[in-house]
């Protein structure tokens, strides 16, 4: 796999805030970042999130678009 090959398969994250009814992109370091403030082991959160689970925090929800998704579940095949 080239470096284009894994930017362009790189996750995109969405995240939906609390009383709000709409998901809007996040960039990875903001995502990153509010879930490391809200979890102590980030890693397996990631992991869940690659599954397809939506992460819940105090403050809001984030998720990995549906697209990136189905990458990491052909490649466990």
């Amino acid at each position: 796999m080239d470096c284009r090959e894994m930017l362009s398969k790189r996750p995109q994250f969405e995240v939906k805030y609390i009383n709000e009814d709409h998901w809007e992109k996040i960039s990875e370091k903001d995502a990153l970042l509010n879930l490391h403030r809200a979890y102590a082991m980030i890693t397996p959160i990631i992991s869940r999130m690659f599954r397809g689970e939506e992460i819940a925090t105090p403050s809001a929800i984030y998720r990995i678009r549906s697209r990136y998704k189905k990458i990491y579940q052909n490649k466990k095949e």
